[in-house]
């Protein structure tokens, strides 16, 4: 951008564009119909029935008010309702993958053969809804609301519900498997057996909403408790074994705190799903391993080597190669560079080392590893020196926030001194800190000793504590070599990084 030899390209007139019209209509008279909603934008508007919402093609609407609004067949996938109220409105055979319905009210919307996946509901409204046969794979629920709602034949797969309300909603028709449940309410609610336990999280939160919910299968009249599930769990495994079931296995062991069984299930889950050359259930295997506390980076590890080995390599077709390889660096990402869903950390030093000199780069990659060794020894870790002249190094790393604070605290000051600056984010950081401190502290609590001891042998990153390190200081001569330091902290869940280590950039004060 800006370069002098970009090439300038002119705008179309509009006897250019009638012609275009013309020559198109010959093919397809209707391509134009919806030209002008294709990309449409509105802000505080209202819309009736008149409105024809079947032409809309990446609209963005903020604060609009849609009542009785029918968007049949429309092909809205990228599409922004933000904070819009889509009342008495008609879904059907639409997509709206990849959208944003963030603070929408979809209150007594009439919802059928769509799709959303990818989508995001934070804090959306979807009470008093009949949705059927429509697919929410891998959207996003946080602090939205599913009241008094009808759902049959739906897909939830893969989906992520956070601080989320489900309550008189009968969910035993609805594919839930794969989806992530965190902190959900559970009211007066009859859910799938096979899916929850086919989840991530799902029988933590049915235990703890145990006398509102029920379970059935999608043919069966009959209904159990879940003290009556918990207490057929021991003798129901003999089944899923028998079905080559292991990641149901998986998630029976970590829920009665079976982690070391649990783990071994999950590796003959691995295997057989290699030799079905089933990818998607590798993923699922995989994220599951990744955000069990209990595992160790260790073992994660050893899972990750087993499934990148050329002996796996060796059975797979071009075509599936392909595929594998794709799905090996999602995996690369849970199980190594991010494993627990722990936060993530790129620290950047923009020096004036050019690569001729090669004793200072030698002297600067010692003393950075010495660091990481020194304040973050657990971390996942990798470091680059970008070849530019000078160099530009990038530090990535990934363990809890607490630990990466003080890794990044320790660069400032060793780079950069006690400057007002850096002082202000040390203040910030100790104030985290305390804070973070009593929420482990809290959370431990309620561990039992057993577990707490297990986790604390195998685990220890979970479980850091500040410690007075030792005066450890870069050369004053490499010191002198770095000119600014930027940090960029990004996690799951942005509440558990502090605002100030999300971005940002310090210059070395004059």
């Amino acid at each position: 951008m800006g370069n002098s030899n970009d090439y300038i390209i002119a705008e179309f007139s509009n006897v250019e564009l009638m012609r275009a019209e013309s020559l198109l209509r010959q093919f397809d008279p209707s391509l134009f119909d919806s030209i002008d909603y294709s990309g449409m934008q509105a802000c505080e508007q209202s819309y009736g029935k008149e409105f024809d919402g079947s032409k809309i093609k990446k609209a963005h609407f903020t604060k609009c008010f849609f009542n009785e609004v029918s968007f049949l067949g429309t092909s809205g996938a990228s599409s922004s309702f933000e904070e819009c109220v889509l009342k008495n409105c008609q879904i059907k055979n639409s997509c709206f993958d990849f959208s944003n319905f963030t603070k929408s009210d979809h209150s007594k919307a009439d919802i059928a053969a769509s799709s959303f996946a990818y989508t995001n509901f934070a804090k959306s409204n979807l009470d008093g809804i009949t949705f059927r046969g429509c697919n929410f794979e891998s959207s996003y629920f946080k602090n939205a609301s599913l009241r008094n709602s009808n759902c049959w034949d739906c897909s939830f797969e893969n989906a992520h519900f956070e601080n989320s309300v489900f309550e008189n909603i009968d969910l035993s028709r609805t594919n839930i498997d794969f989806s992530i449940m965190e902190n959900v309410s559970f009211k007066n609610v009859k859910l799938p057996l096979v899916g929850i336990l086919h989840s991530f999280g799902g029988l933590e939160n049915a235990e703890k909403n145990s006398d509102n919910i029920l379970f059935k299968f999608p043919a069966s009249d009959v209904e159990i408790t879940f003290s009556e599930l918990v207490s057929k769990l021991e003798d129901i495994q003999a089944f899923f074994s028998k079905t080559n079931d292991f990641f149901t296995l998986s998630t029976i062991n970590i829920y009665f705190g079976k982690h070391d069984l649990a783990y071994e299930y999950l590796k003959k889950g691995l295997r057989y799903s290699l030799a079905q050359k089933d990818f998607r259930m590798i993923g699922y295997y995989c994220k599951l391993a990744s955000l069990n506390l209990f595992f160790t980076k260790k073992q994660l590890r050893n899972l990750y080597e087993g499934l990148k080995s050329d002996s796996i390599v060796q059975i797979l077709t071009e075509h599936e190669y392909q595929a594998y390889s794709y799905e090996l660096d999602r995996i690369k990402r849970m199980l190594i560079d991010s494993p627990f869903g722990l936060p993530e950390m790129k620290i950047t030093l923009a020096t004036d080392i050019h690569p001729e000199e090669v004793t200072v780069t030698a002297e600067m990659f010692s003393y950075l590893n010495e660091a990481i060794e020194e304040y973050a020894p657990q971390a996942s870790d990798h470091m680059i020196f970008r070849h530019n002249s000078p160099y530009l190094i990038e530090l990535i790393l990934s363990d809890s926030a607490v630990v990466l604070g003080n890794l990044a605290l320790a660069v400032l000051k060793g780079f950069l001194g006690a400057t007002s600056a850096v002082m202000a984010v040390q203040k910030v950081y100790d104030g985290y800190y305390r804070t973070e401190g009593v929420k482990l502290d809290n959370k431990y609590k309620r561990l039992e000793i057993e577990e707490k001891e297990r986790l604390l042998q195998k685990h220890p990153a979970h479980v850091h504590t500040r410690q007075n390190k030792k005066k450890f200081l870069p050369s004053t001569p490499l010191k002198r070599r770095v000119k600014s330091v930027n940090i960029m902290m990004h996690a799951k869940r942005e509440a558990s990084v502090p605002k100030q280590f999300r971005e940002l950039t310090i210059m070395k004060e004059d």
